[in-house]
Order: structure tokens, then C-alpha cells, then sequence
């Protein structure tokens, strides 16, 4: 709130010792009543620390206005009473999640806890890859000789050999006879040594 100050408290920034006037309800420098325009304030900004209110015109001057009370000049008054609650305003919006949060220290390793119970056996794993074969053990003591199998059956005649030299001629033996049997039939039972001879092989027709 704008207070009521002497003139003596207003100063203006311009010539030494110049003063202010009003005119039409305005201030300005007495050195510029007479003029024809009065240039209108164009801002003002006051100073809570000093009490001095700054009014600067259209013209590019500026006054100040000292002897505001400031806030330390106030004192503090009563507390007044309490107002009536307001209404409850509305839910805000959800929040976004926040970024992620820096990674905390490790901290110091518990103590071990006690044992648990035995738990269920597991399931049968997989047969896993056969091994390379150990090296061969040392041999063991001849066990007892078993009984004699059956005979086999005779197998194929092998390769006849080199006929041997001719052994040296025996002595001469006694003249003996030898028994000629000339027929087309078939002799039968004759003693060793007979000669059969069939007059019909070899002929034609036979």
C-alpha cells in the first residue's frame, strides 16, 4: 500500500539539486512543468530491503520515492484465527516412474544358517557316454582241462604232393597166372587179380 511522503523524501535523477513537482496527478521534474507533454510512467519496482519505490517514465527518466516502511520496520502482529478448511482438491495424476536408482553396496555376508532336512531323491540322471576301455588285467591260473568233445567230421582231402623218386626194383617175384575172363555179362563174384574183358564196349551199337 502506497504511503503519503513529503517532498523533501522524493528525488529524481536528472540535475544536482533538481526537485519534483505534480502536475495533473503525475510526478516530474520542476524543471520540466512547463513542457508541453508529460511522459506517463512506464514501470515502478519497489525495494522490500530499503524501502525506496523506483517509478521510471516513457521518457527514460526516473525518481525515487524514499521512507516506505520495510518489512523489518513492521512489527510482527497477533496471530489471527484460523480460516474454514477448503474443499479437498482433486486426485492428481499417476506419477511416472522414477529412473533407476544407483546400485547399493553389498553388505556384510550373513551368518550360515542351520541345516535343512534331507530332501527327496531326484530323478535317475541320464546314462552318460561309454568310457575308454581300462587296460587289459594280468592273466589268470589255468582252470581245470573240461572233457573231450565229440569227434568232428572229416574234412576235405588236402593237395596231393610231389610223387617221391622211384624206390629200387624189388627182387623178380615167381612166375604166376593170370585169369581172362571174356564175356558181355557181368561176371560177378571173381577171385582177385581176374581180368573182365567185354567184347562188346567200344563196338557199334554198344
Amino acid at each position: 500500500m502506497l504511503q503519503r511522503v513529503g517532498l523533501k523524501m522524493v528525488t529524481s535523477r536528472g540535475a544536482e539539486g533538481s526537485q519534483v513537482g505534480v502536475k495533473s496527478g503525475k510526478l516530474e521534474p520542476l524543471s520540466r512543468q512547463n513542457e508541453a507533454t508529460v511522459s506517463n510512467i512506464r514501470s515502478g519496482a519497489f525495494d522490500l530491503t530499503t524501502g525506496i519505490l523506483t517509478l521510471e517514465f516513457h521518457d527514460g527518466t526516473a525518481v525515487n520515492v524514499m521512507g516506505f516502511a520495510t518489512e523489518s520496520n513492521l512489527p510482527r502482529g497477533p496471530r489471527g484465527e484460523d480460516g474454514e478448511p477448503g474443499r479437498d482438491g482433486r486426485p492428481g495424476p499417476d506419477g511416472r516412474d522414477g529412473i533407476p536408482g544407483d546400485r547399493g553396496c553389498t553388505g556384510p555376508e550373513g551368518d550360515t544358517g542351520a541345516t535343512g532336512g534331507r530332501g527327496e531323491d531326484g530323478r535317475d540322471g541320464r546314462e552318460g557316454p561309454v568310457g575308454p576301455p581300462g587296460p587289459d588285467g594280468n592273466i589268470g591260473p589255468q582252470g581245470p582241462t573240461g572233457p573231450t568233445g565229440p569227434t568232428g567230421a572229416t574234412g576235405p582231402t588236402g593237395p596231393t604232393g610231389a610223387t617221391g623218386p622211384t624206390g629200387p626194383t624189388g627182387p623178380a617175384g615167381s612166375p604166376g597166372n593170370v585169369n581172362i575172363i571174356v564175356t558181355s555179362a557181368d561176371p560177378g563174384n571173381v577171385p582177385a587179380g581176374t581180368i573182365w574183358v567185354n567184347p562188346t564196349i567200344g563196338q557199334p551199337g554198344s
